[in-house]
């Protein structure tokens, strides 16, 4: 029998159908109420822009709207489409403050209820985005005047420790080559390849080296923390081949091939005490 789809009655219960059995194929947008706050004043933020990034290989044709800004108490409501289970990156940026990435996960937009004209979702923050000021964090080691060789470095983050609006965080390396960085969690902030370094007596360690010129530059992870080389661009390509020598014999890095024992002058230890998370960045 032939029906008129386009009749009214009809079409008006195939769209109850539809949004009663909630359709997969359409998903309704989720009301993400975002509250961003300084991260040590804990103070709402304002005018911090907010851009949801959908995962590029299955962005919904629904999400019309991905920018949003936050108002004077520090919220923003933002619709979120979901995107079965995977997660959406959320980008806050406001002008004197460091930008900041959230993850809103799939099972948390579940846990949100759709917006519907009859019952209007509740307004209160459902989602939290802290946001340091500027400048960068950064890390700068103490080296003793005229070392050369490899400097093994080990973090110990301490979860209850406050920043207290510092940036800048000093730590004196041993005659031997070690130290030990204890510090707050926003030391996983800083990239291990960004941390600098002086002589005790100020003169700077630059990361460009010379045949001449001594510097101070990244060599690798270790444990729980990273080795550093002090020294010329002929020592740093020294270490870097008995680096891959290593990888070969299992000798542990700076070690001579000869085998005639010994290590060299701030040569990194078998282990590193168990600790925190390695100091990576976000």
């Amino acid at each position: 029998m032939y029906l008129d789809w386009w009749r009214p009655g009809y079409c008006w219960a195939l769209l109850l159908v539809i949004n009663l059995g909630g359709c997969q194929a359409f998903p309704r947008p989720r009301s993400l109420v975002v509250l961003v706050r300084d991260a040590e004043t804990q103070a709402p933020l304002s005018e911090v822009e907010l851009h949801v990034i959908y995962p590029a290989n299955s962005p919904p044709a629904t999400a019309d709207q991905r920018l949003g800004m936050t108002a004077v108490d520090g919220v923003a409501d933002l619709p979120i489409v979901p995107c079965g289970e995977r997660s959406v990156l959320l980008k806050a940026t406001r002008t004197g403050y460091l930008p900041e990435d959230a993850v809103v996960t799939a099972a948390l937009l579940r846990g949100i209820e759709p917006a519907h004209w009859w019952n209007p979702t509740d307004q209160r923050p459902n989602f939290t985005i802290d946001m340091y000021s500027e400048p960068q964090f950064g890390i700068e080691l103490i080296i003793p005047n005229g070392y050369r060789g490899l400097v093994t470095a080990d973090f110990e983050i301490d979860d209850k420790a406050a920043s207290n609006g510092q940036r800048l965080f000093r730590f004196t390396v041993s005659a031997s080559g070690i130290v030990t960085m204890k510090g707050p969690p926003v030391l996983r902030r800083i990239f291990l390849t960004d941390v600098r370094a002086r002589y005790a007596d100020g003169t700077p360690l630059e990361d460009e080296l010379s045949w001449e010129k001594v510097g101070f530059r990244w060599l690798k992870r270790h444990g729980h923390g990273a080795v550093f080389v002090v020294g010329t661009q002929t020592e740093f390509d020294g270490f870097c081949r008995d680096l891959k020598f290593d990888d070969v014999t299992g000798k542990k890095p700076g070690q001579r091939r000869s085998g005639r024992g010994g290590r060299r002058r701030g040569d990194a230890p078998d282990s590193m005490p168990p600790g925190s998370d390695q100091v990576d960045g976000r």
